[in-house]
């Protein structure tokens, strides 16, 4: 039997990847059974957008908790805005669905100032560890992995002494780290393993409307030297490249079918298969096995993000006031 999956948040609007998780959820195979919206309008026009992108029958709802009872689901897919993830993720756990979100977890920074970001995070995700259920982020960069040792395959068993990402949100000011720093700790994680955030730093560039930040992420190995750099970008193709000891790889598209391609500085270039369909497959493999919730990861993903999205607050705060 399929995967029943409930996709929360299925518009676009602006920049929501909404519509494109349940296109590759549909892909793998899941049956996309419901959509969840603000209210029922919005709803009934993300049920009908959906039809576009191959999702063709799909219930709408105004609240996950009845949709949750009346389909049955075995996932919900969170694509809603951040300071909302929190609410949909423990009614899902409360009603024994698996979780497929995008990132961050979550994002509420009231209450990240007000108290302890792990102990916080730990209460969402042991929701999801205590009933058995599968709880993972949406960040899909680190299936890109494979292709880049491809393109550097003499430099594969070097140790990683500097990381570096390139990437484009939308909108400019502290709101990009939340939104872009965690597909560069997902590939940290996937390459060199766990990891703390140590002496993160971060400066604004208004004029670019372009955002650097660098920290040392420390692990059994050692330590890698990171930098990221975010310009803000409303029109797609939003340019994205990450590397390690100086080998950048940058992702090209073709827009006339989003085809990519990851393209090295020595030229060599290879056909990159879409890395949310990847992910979204690999997720429901795992779903369909027992389920096992990395909750290691999910507690230090959010914990380093929050180092370095202080770093960054702190920075733009400093940067207003000699304005």
């Amino acid at each position: 039997m399929p995967a029943r999956v409930i996709v929360v948040g299925a518009r676009r609007r602006r920049q929501g990847i909404g519509p494109y998780v349940a296109r590759a959820l549909a892909r793998a195979g899941a049956d996309v059974c419901a959509v969840v919206g603000s209210t029922n309008d919005t709803s009934l026009e993300a049920a009908v957008d959906l039809k576009k992108f191959d999702v063709l029958r799909a219930s709408a709802y105004a609240d996950l908790g009845d949709a949750l009872r009346s389909e049955r689901a075995d996932l919900v897919a969170v694509c809603a805005p951040n300071d909302t993830h929190r609410t949909f993720l423990l009614t899902a756990a409360q009603h024994g669905a698996g979780c497929l979100c995008d990132k961050p977890l979550w994002w509420d920074t009231d209450s990240m100032r007000a108290g302890d970001v792990e102990s916080q995070t730990a209460s969402i995700v042991d929701a999801f560890v205590d009933r058995g259920l599968l709880l993972d982020t949406l960040t899909q960069w680190a299936e890109a992995w494979p292709i880049y040792d491809a393109l550097y395959p003499h430099a594969t068993g070097e140790p990683v002494r500097s990381f570096r990402m390139i990437l484009s949100p939308i909108e400019f000011g502290p709101s990009m780290v939340p939104d872009a720093l965690p597909h560069a700790l997902s590939l940290l994680w996937a390459r060199v393993g766990a990891g703390v955030v140590d002496r993160a730093t971060a400066v604004f560039d208004e004029p670019q409307r372009r955002l650097r930040v660098g920290f040392d992420y420390q692990h059994q190995h050692g330590s890698t030297s990171a930098q990221c750099v975010f310009t803000a970008c409303e029109s797609q193709p939003r340019p994205a490249a990450f590397g390690v000891n100086g080998r950048m790889a940058h992702r090209a598209i073709e827009m006339s079918d989003y085809s990519m391609r990851l393209v090295a500085d020595n030229g060599r270039g290879a056909s990159l298969p879409d890395p949310l369909d990847s992910f979204i497959r690999n997720f429901l493999r795992r779903l369909e096995r027992r389920p096992t919730t990395d909750r290691p990861r999910l507690l230090s993903s959010m914990t380093n993000l929050w180092r370095v999205y202080d770093a960054a607050l702190q920075a733009f705060g400093a940067q207003a006031t000699q304005r």
